[in-house]
């Protein structure tokens, strides 16, 4: 399988057709990537009322708990995210996305999926424990990466970025950036099309490496982009505080930042589904 080698404007044009097919079908490209965040936030929210509870007395099993559930759910998200990739790909078609489709990659190719997850999640535990000993914050600066309450640890979560000095940060940087090389077109080329994992893994770093330029525009607008819808945002909300009650702001705010969550993540998912069809778009999934 060849990857093409697409021009810098390539990351721009992701951009178009994503917000194009958020146009086309926003049902669809909306509704189930806001069922898979909160499937997740749920996890984490579980995750750190245990940690809440077993960390202060027993910490070597609350880094045990951690373990778990990002092993399971790293098996879990290679297959989570090509069915929503079905999802976007059944929309690019003028389709109707079913539940059919997102279970697809479950029905025929869950094994080879849960392996590329295994691997990966494997991967950034061991980075996870290495990025923490280098950056002598210990078992309490790890704990406090997965907790949303700071008064049961030594170490706040924000106190765990700041005090983790430029090597280890640095070298967090890197390795999440060879995480996202490995695993961004991976999930594809295993589920659609029948790639072992580990040639997979190889084949989507090396596309990403070639296309480094489209992605480094891609992340340009989604950094420019980010800053003037903040700024935006932030007009808009001291105009309201003047001329609403708090109650009417309160709704407003609950309603806005769903609503922006999940226009956000549908525009990302668009993205990430619309880099995946340029570089490798011309060659067909395998039959089933």
């Amino acid at each position: 399988m060849t990857e093409k080698t697409l021009p810098a404007a390539a990351g721009w044009q992701w951009w178009q057709s994503a917000f194009g097919l958020l146009l086309r079908a926003p049902k669809s490209v909306l509704l189930y990537p806001m069922l898979f965040a909160l499937f997740f936030c749920a996890i984490f929210l579980v995750l750190s009322f245990v940690l809440a509870l077993l960390a202060p007395s027993m910490p070597v099993v609350a880094v045990l708990v951690v373990v778990l559930v990002m092993l399971a759910t790293g098996m879990l998200s290679p297959a989570l995210m090509l069915g929503l990739m079905s999802i976007f790909r059944s929309a690019d078609q003028g389709e109707s996305p079913s539940m059919a489709a997102f279970m697809q990659p479950f029905r025929e190719r869950l094994l080879p999926l849960v392996a590329a997850g295994l691997l990966i999640a494997g991967f950034s535990i061991i980075v996870q424990f290495v990025v923490t000993a280098i950056s002598g914050l210990g078992i309490d600066g790890l704990l406090a990466m997965y907790t949303y309450t700071d008064d049961i640890y030594d170490i706040s979560s924000t106190e765990t970025l700041a005090g983790m000095g430029l090597l280890p940060l640095l070298l967090s940087l890197l390795v999440t950036t060879v995480s996202m090389m490995l695993v961004w077109y991976s999930y594809f080329l295993v589920g659609w099309h029948d790639r072992p994992v580990i040639s997979a893994l190889k084949e989507s770093f090396t596309a990403a490496l070639k296309n480094w330029a489209p992605f480094l525009v891609c992340f340009l607008v989604y950094f420019v982009g980010a800053i003037v819808v903040a700024i935006v945002l932030s007009v808009l909300a001291v105009i309201l505080v003047w001329i609403l009650p708090k109650w009417i702001l309160f709704l407003i705010g609950i309603v806005g930042v769903i609503v922006f969550a999940a226009v956000v993540m549908a525009l990302l998912y668009g993205v990430w589904y619309y880099s995946y069809k340029t570089v490798f778009g011309e060659q067909e999934p395998t039959p089933k």
